[in-house]
């Protein structure tokens, strides 16, 4: 298995040195059973060159986007999108990792013909919204966080079979987060491409 694509490395935009991402942001998320993935694959690797396969029942993939569909059976996603578009992936667990976790350490693929490109662990701040101090006090709280995703450039299309490669944690007695091994989902992403609205025609749409 070959490593994703053509990996930049992390964009961190909070100094707003990057430019911004062209086209519409498709984003797909991975929620992982963490700790039923530990039960019942609990001979793990810390092998960054093998991780631990699991299958498509230790978790489920939520597009939220209305471009795409999934099949949580076979683990097949389908996206339609436009040439440029980015799509970023992202991972969390059932408590919103807030008990056990799961980071996306990175993307591989499966074939040699791709349909994303320059794969990168991205950096966006952004203001959240937090509950207010006392129960049902409007406004909530603005609070800013960091966003973690790994992005990707849709440049073709077609079928792709690549593979999610999680790192899971779950906590010591402490409370610490602790690396509890790499594993491995493989996912069979499809995009289907439409032109972007042709200009000229746009232009005769706004044209009384």
């Amino acid at each position: 298995m070959s490593s994703w694509f053509r990996t930049k490395g992390t964009k961190d935009t909070s100094a707003g040195s990057e430019e911004p991402a062209t086209g519409a942001t498709i984003y797909v998320r991975a929620v992982i059973d963490v700790a039923g993935v530990l039960q019942d694959f609990p001979d793990v690797t810390t092998d960054a060159e093998t991780p631990t396969v699991v299958s498509f029942d230790g978790g489920q993939i939520i597009v939220t986007t209305t471009s795409g569909t999934v099949d949580q059976s076979t683990g097949d996603l389908t996206l339609n999108a436009s040439l440029g578009d980015s799509v970023c992936f992202y991972a969390k667990s059932g408590s919103n990792n807030f008990e056990d976790a799961v980071l996306v350490q990175r993307l591989d693929q499966t074939v040699d013909e791709a349909v994303l490109e320059d794969a990168a662990l991205l950096k966006l701040p952004q203001i959240e919204i937090a509950p207010a101090a006392q129960a049902g006090e409007q406004p909530a709280k603005s609070v800013e966080q960091d966003f973690w995703f790994w992005q990707c450039t849709v440049v073709g299309e077609g079928t792709q079979t690549f593979s999610l490669i999680l790192a899971l944690y779950d906590r010591d007695e402490a409370g610490q987060p602790r690396f509890a091994g790499l594993y491995r989902w493989d996912l069979q992403l499809t995009v289907l491409c439409s032109p972007p609205p042709d200009e000229n025609t746009q232009q005769q749409e706004r044209t009384p």
